[in-house]
């Protein structure tokens, strides 16, 4: 008894030292790809998956995402939140998780599948800023509502995109209604990047976070380290782990001097 007295701070720090390993990193908004100049939409939303969003004009694209805590271990992005804002040049506190919030449905997650497994490649590469479009409203849109821009929860237009750019956003969203609802296999790892701290919400509510929550993807495939779309985020963290192993000996330590 009275060794685990002389050990109990001991464990409680710990303790303390395991919960500053999960703790979230600092990653800057790098730049939004494309960027010369960034492509706009004006988007909005009315309806039961977040709060409303009157018109405004947004950037479109994938996030460079890079890691201020951890350098190297930075990450490609979609944002899949259209209820917090974020700025290019600024840095935000993120969390990984490996679920979205507020949950997907399941023909959601279905046509979230249909959408990566056959558009990620090029889209991400050649037009990212349609494949972003296309993400928001089959991510915003309820289950029975007929996937497009310009009817339903979720509505974007105008900005600086052509007509052209918007009928092929509507190509690929009706592909998507067609063809994405049945069940799917993920042929991609998706990894989620939630702003903290945050606070815990329905799903009829948005989430309250002070930054958008991010999407990235990796391929469950083995693909080239130049590949664009092979993405690495669970690396371990090298200063984390070494105070963990510091923490192990320190234990070690003290129970050898108390027995």
């Amino acid at each position: 008894m009275r060794t685990f007295s002389k050990v109990l701070p001991f464990i409680a720090a710990f303790g303390l030292l395991l919960s500053s390993v999960a703790q979230a990193d600092i990653y800057k908004l790098q730049s939004i790809t494309p960027n010369s100049p960034y492509s706009t939409s004006t988007i909005s939303y009315s309806g039961s998956l977040g709060i409303n969003v009157s018109p405004m004009t947004v950037a479109l694209g994938s996030f460079n995402m890079v890691n201020q805590t951890n350098p190297g271990l930075d990450f490609k992005a979609f944002c899949i939140d259209i209820f917090n804002n974020v700025n290019v040049g600024g840095t935000y506190s993120y969390n990984e998780t490996t679920s979205p919030v507020p949950a997907w449905s399941t023909l959601t997650e279905n046509r979230i599948n249909y959408l990566f497994n056959n558009y990620i490649t090029p889209f991400a590469d050649n037009t990212p800023d349609a494949f972003q479009l296309a993400l928001w409203e089959v991510i915003n849109e309820g289950d029975n509502s007929v996937l497009s821009l310009t009817n339903g929860d979720f509505k974007a237009s105008g900005g600086n995109l052509n007509a052209g750019q918007y009928s092929a956003v509507e190509g690929l969203l009706q592909d998507i209604q067609n063809n994405g609802s049945g069940p799917s296999t993920a042929e991609y790892t998706y990894t989620f990047y939630e702003g903290f701290p945050s606070s815990t919400s329905s799903r009829s509510t948005a989430r309250v976070v002070p930054a958008q929550m991010l999407m990235s993807w990796k391929s469950k495939g083995i693909c080239d380290a130049g590949d664009p779309d092979c993405f690495t985020t669970n690396v371990p963290e090298p200063m984390p782990l070494a105070l963990l192993g510091i923490g192990l000996l320190a234990i070690g330590f003290v129970l050898r001097k108390a027995s």
